[in-house]
């Protein structure tokens, strides 16, 4: 709900033109939209199984690594490798963290990471919001197909939730 709310949300601020958007934009919209579907649905699946701190945490080492790959500086190195001793941090004194949070974890930090690549490449043929509006749309429609076969019936059982979802897109945007 949140990525499909945003993209309505944005939508209609943008209000994107589908009709003059060339191959060259959609090849660059299209695999953005896909990696916000990626990202949302690796970071909810690490946030139901680490703490919130520490997922957001391992989330943003995916930007860190890149920019870090990217620089020629011996001390972004050893931030770098500082980082994962602050993920440690974050768990507290004998705590754990359970492979099953961090492989969703990991895979939201890739999808971080790809998120901060195409779009600088969504950012060049198309300079303003429609970029993003359109590869938000793009994301929405796949992610709210998958999401109305596997919790249709939920949201349908309790409507209210929309509006809790719409609230959650509007305030996390």
């Amino acid at each position: 709900m949140r990525l499909s709310f945003s993209a309505a949300t944005l939508w209609l601020l943008v209000r994107p033109s589908l009709r003059r958007g060339t191959a060259v934009q959609w090849r660059a919209v299209i695999p953005l939209g896909l990696v916000f579907v990626a990202t949302n649905t690796a970071y909810l699946r690490a946030i139901s199984r680490l703490p919130i701190g520490v997922a957001a945490t391992v989330e943003l080492l995916g930007p860190l690594t890149s920019s870090i790959a990217l620089s020629h500086r011996p001390e972004h190195l050893a931030v770098a490798l500082l980082a994962p001793a602050g993920v440690l941090l974050l768990t507290g004194p004998g705590a754990s963290l359970p492979a099953g949070g961090l492989m969703p974890g990991g895979a939201a930090a890739l999808c971080r990471a790809g998120y901060v690549a195409l779009s600088r490449r969504v950012g060049r043929p198309l300079p303003d919001r429609t970029g993003l509006a359109l590869a938000l749309a793009c994301g929405g429609c796949v992610l709210t197909a998958v999401s109305a076969v596997t919790d249709g019936v939920a949201v349908a059982t309790r409507p209210a939730v929309l509006l809790a979802g719409l609230l959650v897109a509007l305030l996390s945007r």
